[in-house]
């Protein structure tokens, strides 16, 4: 999905500062949600990486279009 705002977590049902650690400047959260796969496939390292990547790839052509 790449970047979103406090209010997003919040209509997911999640606080930041709460639910999820306040970031400080210089830190990331990355949550992952619609994980259909979870109860079959297992969340490796290598996962967590590919994921990131398909984040950072959508923030990327979001980018592009405006």
């Amino acid at each position: 999905m790449g970047i979103v705002q406090p209010d997003f977590l919040e209509k997911i049902g999640l606080t930041v500062g709460k639910d999820i650690p306040e970031p400080s400047d210089d830190q990331i959260t990355i949550v992952f949600t619609n994980n259909a796969a979870a109860e079959r496939i297992p969340l490796t390292s290598w996962l967590i990486a590919h994921r990131i990547g398909h984040a950072f790839s959508a923030t990327d052509r979001r980018a592009w279009k405006n």
